[in-house]
């Protein structure tokens, strides 16, 4: 029998099988629950996709995350995206005109209000802040820098843009790894790959506040939205699955981190109609990784910096030294899981040994290495808060 599960809220919910009810992350998380090495099959299998992506995927101790506005089907032990709760078209005529128009009409409620922006140094970020500013916008930026020669240009765009404003925060790449305090893994009902990178939102979160300001914005949908290759779209058709606000935006990070310090953390370029209009003006071009098409038709309302040259910085040095300075906590959260489950990928020595050869395996090992390692973190913190049968 196939069961639909929807999710009218702005949360991500968990639909229990065993009791077939859906619940917010606290309810669900009031019932101890008995998990197998099966589970962590299933979770690998997922391959860190189901939050984000349209798609089949397994259950996790009979249970699944349904993301923001979305009907998913469920049949045994499988669940499939099936659609939107509000889908909407793809305009047929989208200029720059009706962008900024549309906003506008979206950020009119901020206008009295501090607006901090991620400032990455990137071209994403860069464009919300021209665009800010432009409009006369309660601006601050936060961003973290590095000294690293692999974010030299990045960094060139941070100081300028921070010499633009009253108010901004550097915040330290070095003092910040890719994956600190993974036993402080705020507690989650299923294992979520965004759990590894709290600390930087944890940071990033303070630092908006520290600006006395309540709103952070990402330049988070870039990639998909501006360099991604459009598919399936025809203008005055329903857009399709994957350009919706929960496929664009870290919405794990913005409920278990941000809102629980009184943050909203909100993809900037997801907002209302924006991802319709500007994939219906991509329709029918090709891959863009380098946003060549967005640095042309804003080249009159962005610094020559960033429409005659095209950039982009490899974190992998970044992400190596992030995971060596963890190798402690790892074998920890690796010895805590193996303990309780017995599976063989997650026994603390392999977790440390692949740790260690991280940047050298092939793209899907990377995939499997972080499920594994996002999967350790989950149990850690069930473990922590006696959560476990």
């Amino acid at each position: 029998m196939t069961v639909i599960v929807e999710n009218s809220s702005t949360n991500i919910l968990y639909y229990d099988s065993l009791v077939g009810e859906i619940k917010t992350s606290a309810d669900f998380l009031r019932t101890k629950r008995k998990i197998t090495g099966n589970d962590l099959d299933a979770y690998l299998e997922n391959k860190l996709l189901n939050l984000r992506s349209p798609g089949t995927y397994r259950l996790i101790t009979n249970a699944f995350a349904v993301p923001p506005k979305t009907r998913w089907s469920l049949s045994k032990d499988t669940y499939t995206y099936h659609s939107e709760l509000h889908s909407r078209p793809a305009p047929v005529h989208a200029t720059l005109e009706t962008l900024e128009r549309s906003a506008l009409s979206y950020l009119e409620k901020y206008s009295t209000l501090p607006i901090t922006v991620e400032c990455s140094g990137g071209l994403d970020s860069s464009i919300i802040i021209e665009f800010l500013l432009s409009h006369d916008f309660n601006i601050c930026l936060s961003g973290f820098t590095s000294d690293r020669y692999e974010f030299r240009t990045e960094r060139k765009i941070q100081e300028f843009y921070f010499s633009k404003v009253k108010s901004s925060i550097s915040l330290s790449y070095e003092s910040c790894g890719a994956f600190d305090d993974l036993k402080q893994a705020p507690l989650h009902p299923l294992p979520a790959q965004e759990s590894l990178s709290h600390k930087r939102h944890h940071v990033a979160a303070n630092a908006t506040l520290a600006l006395n300001s309540k709103l952070l914005l990402s330049g988070e949908a870039g990639d998909q939205l501006l360099g991604i290759r459009p598919k399936n779209i025809i203008k005055g058709a329903n857009i399709p699955a994957g350009y919706y606000y929960w496929s664009l935006a870290e919405k794990w990070s913005d409920q278990f981190v941000y809102n629980d310090k009184g943050v909203d953390y909100i993809s900037a370029l997801a907002i209302g109609s924006l991802p319709r209009q500007i994939i219906s003006m991509r329709a029918g071009l090709g891959e863009d990784h380098m946003k060549i098409w967005a640095r042309n038709i804003l080249k009159d309302k962005l610094p020559e910096m960033l429409t005659k040259y095209a950039y982009k910085a490899f974190h992998d040095g970044w992400v190596m030294d992030g995971l060596v300075s963890v190798l402690d906590d790892i074998a920890e959260l690796g010895k805590t899981t193996y303990e309780y489950l017995g599976h063989p990928e997650i026994h603390p020595d392999i977790l440390v040994a692949d740790s260690l050869t991280y940047k050298s395996m092939p793209s899907d090992l990377k995939i499997r290495y972080l499920g594994r390692l996002a999967f350790a973190t989950w149990i850690y913190s069930l473990a922590r808060d006696d959560k476990l049968i």
